[in-house]
């Protein structure tokens, strides 16, 4: 099969499509004929060797995937959420996954979730990391409530995006920020009520025209300076939700006197513990705001995700995308 491996760290020129055997599914696994490839910012730091976790070279980059079932390995059946994604030929999505910069890739049992019928397959791989972490940051880390504000950052980035998407599904006013006005657009098209952009000064004046008494629910993945200025923006009891740091550098915050006075909630979530965590309770938070994301769109309370869709063998240029945040919605892989 084909597959985008990774030798040594560095650039995106690091990566090279090479041909590796067809993995066979082991206990619990089972092999999936990849539609299509997630790429996140984390994919990014793996290939350059400054992902928390230690690496081992080579390895195949990827966590995020769509496609279809080609066969189970042993006891898979007792570990799977719904038996469908025990048939060969399902469409499925994978929860979690590993390598999936492939034309086939190993998923756990208890990590796929079969697609509800009308859903794009390709598509579809832009739901497991964006969609689950904006559900997850606004329902069960944020408890939105319909009619909240949410202020978002990075409004047109994939989980921002999604993040838009889903508070104004659950009916709450979305003051959407974001870096240039193509994503401003889209963030207005996503169900945004405010658009503005934060580069190269942050909107302070601007948002406290429309924030009166200030946004009940932050939701940012930022960090740094513009962390610091979306809490001095919360209403007292507000809340914030941090999921990464793609500024790639620290706060700089007096938690006296930007938090405590005002009674802030800090909340922190981190999607790769609860996958990869031993406690199936911690997995299942992440699989059930998949399938909650996934019933939406089926539905049509939820429009489609916008995804750029890149073949495996421009995987340098996605992660270039990816770096120097060129790129809006989701980009993915697709195997030729």
């Amino acid at each position: 099969m084909k597959a985008v491996q990774i030798t040594e760290f560095g650039g995106p020129e690091v990566m090279r499509v090479t041909e590796l055997p067809v993995p066979r599914p082991g206990p619990g696994e089972v092999l999936v004929r990849v539609a299509a490839a997630g790429v996140n910012l984390a994919d990014t730091r793996m290939r350059s060797g400054h992902y928390p976790v230690p690496l081992r070279l080579p390895f195949v980059p990827g966590f995020e995937l769509s496609g279809h079932v080609d066969s189970v390995g042993p006891g898979a059946a007792s570990l799977a959420r719904d038996p469908r994604v025990l048939a060969p030929g399902t469409p499925v999505v994978a929860v979690h996954a590993h390598a999936a910069y492939a034309e086939y890739a190993l998923v756990p049992a208890d990590m796929l979730l079969p697609l509800p019928e009308g859903i794009d397959v390709v598509a579809a791989a832009a739901v497991p990391v964006a969609y689950s972490v904006a559900w997850m940051a606004l329902h069960d880390r944020g408890g939105l409530r319909p009619h909240e504000t949410v202020l978002v950052h990075a409004a047109g980035s994939g989980v921002g995006l999604a993040a838009v998407q889903l508070a104004a599904a659950a009916g709450a006013e979305v003051i959407a920020l974001a870096s240039t006005q193509e994503k401003l657009d889209l963030a207005r098209a996503a169900g945004a009520s405010v658009a503005l952009g934060y580069q190269p000064h942050y909107p302070t004046d601007d948002l406290h025209l429309w924030l009166d008494r200030g946004a009940d629910l932050l939701i940012d993945g930022v960090g740094g300076p513009v962390l610091a200025e979306g809490l001095s923006l919360l209403r007292p009891g507000g809340r914030a939700v941090c999921f990464g740091q793609s500024a790639g550098e620290p706060i700089d915050l007096d938690l006296y006197r930007a938090v405590i006075p005002r009674q802030l909630d800090l909340r922190g979530l981190a999607r790769g513990a609860l996958v990869d965590s031993r406690d199936p309770r911690d997995r299942g938070l992440v699989a059930d705001a998949v399938a909650h994301v996934l019933d939406l769109w089926a539905r049509g309370a939820l429009a489609d995700p916008v995804v750029h869709r890149l073949p495996l063998a421009e995987a340098a240029e996605a992660h270039a995308a990816m770096s120097d945040r060129s790129h809006t919605g989701k980009l993915t892989l697709v195997p030729d």
